[in-house]
């Protein structure tokens, strides 16, 4: 697990840093933490993290261009944005921060969000085998966007880099992947990623792949309300 720390006050920096170091020693959890104070170092590296703990308010270059340039890279990045304003959380909404942390630092309440944030990049980070009889393949839960009835017999598994075909049963993956709290069923056919979802209506949700492509998923009538409040749920989660 790769961890950043960027923070002017090197105080919050040391603090935060043994916080994490007692938790994820007690979880046994291997890890590597990264220290900067200023935005500016940040965006001079290009290392993906899986973690980030960011100061909003620094001199030059904020927390939001840092949580932006870090999603760049790592869409799937569990952020804590470190605020003593509240200037800012109407931008950072956009940005799917997972936590906002107040200073200072309430240790308790920093080690029960820190919690929930390892339970979600654990789930993320499962391998989920894809089989079509002749080949098998693994792919990370995080990087499945959606899934689909390509015909009577295989299922598609789409990520960025291509679409999977197996011959594992609809049901198997409509089990599979909703035993994890970021995948819903807006349609019988489909099971989305909701990492992914930029927005949706109550004929189509738009799921952007890449910087590059966006295609729609059809949300069914049926389905329009569970997908509403799961998203929301979500949302909820991780913003």
């Amino acid at each position: 697990m790769e961890i950043l720390i960027c923070d002017d006050d090197v105080t919050v920096i040391n603090q935060i840093e043994k916080l994490l170091k007692d938790f994820l020693k007690d979880k046994k959890t291997l890890f590597n933490i990264f220290k900067y104070t200023s935005g500016e170092e940040v965006l001079e590296i290009r290392k993906k993290f899986d973690i980030a703990f960011i100061d909003i308010e620094m001199a030059q270059v904020n927390g939001l261009e840092v949580t932006r340039y870090i999603k760049k890279i790592n869409r799937n990045a569990i952020i804590f944005i470190i605020t003593a304003f509240e200037g800012y959380l109407d931008d950072a909404m956009d940005l799917n921060i997972f936590r906002y942390i107040s200073k200072p630092i309430i240790p308790d309440r920093f080690l029960k969000n820190l919690d929930k944030a390892v339970e979600l990049y654990n789930k993320n980070s499962n391998i989920i085998m894809v089989d079509n009889r002749t080949k098998y393949y693994n792919v990370f839960t995080k990087d499945i966007i959606y899934a689909t009835i390509a015909d009577k017999k295989n299922i598609g598994i789409v990520t960025e880099n291509r679409k999977y075909i197996s011959n594992k049963g609809w049901d198997y993956w409509v089990k599979k992947l909703l035993n994890h709290d970021c995948f819903s069923r807006p349609h019988y056919s489909y099971i989305v990623n909701m990492n992914y979802v930029t927005d949706y209506d109550k004929q189509d949700i738009t799921i952007r792949i890449n910087s590059k492509q966006i295609t729609k998923i059809p949300i069914s009538r049926r389905h329009y309300k569970t997908f509403k409040d799961n998203f929301s749920k979500f949302m909820g989660m991780t913003v």
